[in-house]
């Protein structure tokens, strides 16, 4: 419960709606690596970790770009529990004399967390591993985890499970930042909540005013803005031997 429990952010990991929001910038802050990439390979397993033997699984992804931190261009990072799956039909109850069939879900995932499947594309915010650098996973678990799909137009555009909601809203937890430390997003400001982002007059009002998917390049950009202000410097791509892991 305590592993699971500092992922969430919060004090528990019964729920994915107890999972406390995070707006954007708090998000950037708390997060060590940032980056863009595809899911290559994804391998669970399970390893002695804090004392007893818990799910794992390993995701590899191709680094596309690093907004913050430093990767290799191929990067490994492990996450506490097996991702959701079927494992086998289950006959149910019968219902008006018919039968039907469910699956049955494995009790190895942790609830609320993301989960990426070969050929994904992601936008991450990494949380800092923890239990001796051998775990990670995204900063708020799902609100970390940004898919990205892209138009008939060719624009890519990113959302997190939760439709991007609260991205610009949520109040500072004061977990890694507080209200005081805030300086780009302003969540009690309804009509300018990126009041001290640097974008384009149209960049802000799509970013400001609709929920769900939202442009990748103006998300990176303002992500870019928010690690700089924070005295954060650029990421980098690195040779695998000198990659953060």
């Amino acid at each position: 419960m305590l592993l699971a429990a500092f992922l969430l952010g919060g004090p528990s990991a019964n729920a994915h709606h107890m999972v406390v929001r995070c707006n954007l910038e708090e998000m950037t802050v708390r997060a060590d690596r940032i980056f863009t990439g595809q899911c290559v390979n994804v391998q669970t397993t399970s390893r002695r970790i804090a004392g007893g033997i818990l799910p794992v699984t390993d995701y590899t992804f191709k680094v596309e770009t690093v907004i913050k931190g430093s990767l290799p261009l191929v990067f490994t990072f492990t996450q506490l529990g097996h991702p959701p799956h079927p494992l086998k039909p289950l006959l149910t109850q019968m219902l008006g004399g018919q039968s039907g069939t469910g699956f049955e879900v494995s009790s190895q995932m942790m609830h609320g967390a993301a989960s990426y499947n070969v050929g994904d594309r992601l936008l991450l915010f990494l949380a800092p591993e923890h239990t001796d650098g051998r775990l990670s996973a995204p900063v708020g678990l799902y609100q970390g985890a940004f898919y990205r799909s892209t138009m008939p137009s060719g624009q890519e555009l990113v959302r997190n499970q939760i439709n991007n909601e609260a991205l610009f809203a949520a109040p500072y937890t004061g977990s890694a930042l507080t209200r005081e430390q805030a300086k780009i997003i302003f969540p009690e400001s309804a009509s300018n909540p990126i009041a001290g982002a640097l974008l384009s007059g149209l960049d802000i009002q799509t970013l400001e005013h609709k929920r769900g998917p939202l442009p990748l390049n103006a998300i990176v950009t303002l992500v870019h803005q928010i690690n700089v202000a924070h005295g954060g410097q650029p990421g980098i791509i690195v040779a695998a031997k000198g990659a953060l892991r």
